[in-house]
């Protein structure tokens, strides 16, 4: 442990305990009470503290309305989960069904047409399960393409043509979207290329932010939501990919920021009174027992009076023992 590390630590303990305005070192005490053998109490040991969960979402997309006509009803309502394939609103009684393609279409589609959306077309049919999969990626609407369009069309409630109709279709830019806004309602008229829906953004990144120690103090630890849900934190503070689509369902869509707890369990280590820790030359951390022989020690955290302390078994340590001139680790360098 380096000399900084130690000393910040028994500084804390000492300042939580009123001694940090001594104007010589923590460990020096201007009235020398007197030595005494205490014993080592021994728990496992959690250091928790608090501080800001920085969140950054993506930007909210939107989804497109190409029909024209009276609502008749809306299907969808914010915090529904849109999968492609599924029906989101009615217009003129006959649904808008949401479909994934890698873009939007932009002509009707019939037999004897081809190109490139031609091609996202039969993908998409073969995804819902309507064109046979060795058959898809065809840039021809050849009459296997009709017939599978015809039967989209009719699980779909959408007719019974073996044309495709984009009008009839919201294009959706994943394969499965949550609805954040509605911004149509039932009786209201639409007359083509109107924003319907308003999707929920989505979670990118979330970093840990005012920590009062370095994050390398915090190294694989646990992030503690205000809602129980515990996430791990891994060294460079960011919370891990994996984690995100958890974090995103367990906090508001959008909110810039959260107040969590932070924890990291220390396994078991010693609890000693701060006056029998005494630190080397070069700020090493060391105790005596009770026989005046001096023990290496790894500071670990502490609180008003204690120190907890890893790197020894003793069952009793000396407390005060600078009142029998036991200071500065009697001068060994112990390894941190």
């Amino acid at each position: 442990m380096t000399f900084r590390r130690a000393w910040f630590l028994l500084g804390a303990v000492f300042a939580a305990s009123g001694l940090a305005g001594c104007s010589q070192s923590p460990l020096v005490q201007d009235a020398e009470p007197a030595p005494m053998v205490v014993a080592v109490d021994r728990q496992e040991v959690t250091i928790t503290t608090f501080a800001t969960l920085e969140l950054e979402w993506s930007r909210p997309e939107v989804l497109w309305v190409a029909a024209s006509g009276l609502v008749t009803e809306v299907l969808v309502q914010p915090g529904y989960t849109v999968p492609s394939g599924s029906a989101l609103l009615n217009v003129d009684g006959a649904p808008l069904v949401g479909l994934h393609t890698p873009a939007p279409f932009h002509r009707a589609l019939e037999a004897g047409d081809s190109g490139d959306d031609v091609a996202m077309l039969t993908d998409a049919l073969a995804a819902a399960g309507d064109l046979p999969a060795e058959t898809a990626d065809n840039t021809t609407f050849t009459p296997v393409v009709a017939e599978a369009v015809q039967q989209f069309n009719q699980r779909h409630n959408l007719g019974n043509t073996d044309s495709f109709d984009p009008s009839r279709i919201v294009w959706l830019p994943k394969r499965s979207v949550v609805a954040g806004q509605v911004n149509l309602r039932a009786g209201e008229e639409v007359a083509g290329r109107t924003i319907g829906f308003t999707l929920s953004p989505e979670l990118l990144d979330a970093r840990l932010v005012g920590l009062s120690r370095p994050i390398s103090d915090w190294a694989n630890t646990s992030v503690i939501l205000p809602n129980g849900l515990e996430l791990p934190l891994p060294e460079d503070g960011l919370v891990p990919a994996n984690s995100l689509t958890i974090l995103q369902e367990a906090v508001d869509a959008g909110v810039p920021d959260l107040n969590v707890r932070v924890e990291k369990r220390l396994g078991t280590a010693s609890l000693v009174p701060v006056t029998a820790v005494q630190q080397s030359a070069r700020g090493d951390a060391c105790v005596y027992d009770k026989h005046s022989n001096v023990h290496g020690a790894v500071i670990v955290g502490g609180e008003a009076g204690i120190v907890y302390i890893s790197g020894t078994s003793l069952d009793e340590v000396l407390a005060n023992p600078t009142a029998l001139d036991l200071a500065n680790c009697g001068g060994m360098e112990v390894d941190g």
